[in-house]
């Protein structure tokens, strides 16, 4: 396949918001998950965690999970609950205002704490706190007799109300976002709900491996590996438990990186999420949907359309891609220094444009 030329901009409907539609009813529900099947909502989306695509490193929803029952507190609506979601609700407030509540999980990352809380400090105008300050600023619960950090982030016009909790090898996400007087007089009833929330043994029949292809490298994945011609100087690696495949890049200074190739269900969170993830694992300010736009090149590919995108810090380059599938996207990531990543760059999208499913 020859050169093919990319163009900027057309970021289309990776960069449409979808709105949330609720539902009456105020009760108890127990939910044995997961069991959607609708496409994750954008609102869904941006819950996810940076360190988990189904963003972009492969991480599909948990596949094995206990039934999770909670108390809806009182002007609750249930919500669409997309792909991620296990609990998704909505709150009405005053002349329009909202609150979007989800519980989402994923598997458990504890190192990843830092920058959800971070991505969600910059959701609502906040800058981003070290390490040591991110800690000092969770307050200790307990959810579920186990213990959890909650997370009050007030913004200029919006808070966000966090809670992480990690269980039995997954990380749970509890999540308000919302008009900031909305979520300050809806404080206490999140944190009734976070107190209502149980959790039950699943039974055998749930008891499955995930759905990933990345979680099961063998028989039991359900996306077939792509065919590919591993270029010179890569070799390929251990994945490990979150990728389909993983090389390792050498160059002729003994320098080093890596190709890691991840896919997820759906559009995977979305193309800003994803963007925005790999440039905060480089320590680099979130891009506004314009500066997404902006940045971006499409190319096609012999797996259908792709995005391009190159991002840089002082010491580390990202080369990312993502090839829109039905019902799919896979997620390419070349990480190295910068010069090994110049050497590598048209490799690198040669070997993306060329894969077959």
């Amino acid at each position: 396949m020859g050169a093919v030329s990319m163009r900027p901009g057309r970021v289309g409907a990776a960069l449409v918001l979808l709105g949330l539609v609720g539902c009456g009813g105020e009760d108890v529900r127990v939910y044995d998950v997961p069991k959607e099947s609708a496409p994750p909502t954008a609102m869904a989306a941006a819950n996810l965690p940076p360190g988990h695509p189904p963003v972009g490193e492969g991480h599909a929803p948990v596949g094995s999970l206990p039934a999770i029952e909670s108390q809806t507190p009182p002007g609750w609506q249930p919500a669409p609950k997309g792909e991620f979601r296990v609990l998704s609700y909505r709150v009405n407030g005053p002349d329009g205002t909202m609150a979007d509540v989800s519980v989402i999980p994923l598997p458990a990352m504890p190192e990843g704490d830092v920058g959800n809380v971070n991505r969600w400090r910059a959701q609502v105008g906040l800058p981003a706190l070290s390490a040591e300050e991110v800690t000092r600023s969770a307050q200790r619960i307990e959810i579920a007799g186990a213990p959890a950090d909650l997370y009050e982030l007030a913004g200029e016009t919006l808070t966000v109300l966090g809670a992480i909790q990690h269980r039995g090898g997954v990380s749970w996400y509890y999540k308000m976002t919302g008009h900031r007087e909305l979520v300050s007089e809806q404080r206490q009833a999140f944190l009734d709900f976070l107190q209502s929330v149980r959790f039950a043994s699943a039974p055998p029949a749930t008891r499955e491996a995930a759905a990933s292809p990345a979680m099961s490298a063998g028989a039991t994945s359900r996306t077939p590996r792509p065919r590919w011609s591993i270029p010179a100087g890569w070799s390929e690696t251990e994945p490990g438990a979150f990728l389909v495949a993983k090389f390792l890049v050498r160059g002729d200074d003994g320098s080093s990186g890596q190709v890691n190739v991840s896919s997820s269900r759906g559009d995977g969170g979305g193309l800003i999420a994803n963007i925005n993830r790999w440039r905060q694992q480089l320590g680099l300010p979130a891009w506004s949907a314009q500066e997404v736009a902006q940045a971006v090149r499409e190319a096609e590919t012999k797996g259908g359309p792709a995005v391009f995108v190159e991002l840089q810090s002082a010491d580390t380059t990202v080369l990312g891609a993502m090839v829109t599938r039905p019902g799919e996207t896979w997620f390419y990531k070349l990480t190295a220094p910068p010069a090994l990543a110049a050497a590598q760059r048209e490799v690198f999208w040669q070997f993306v444009r060329e894969t077959e499913y």
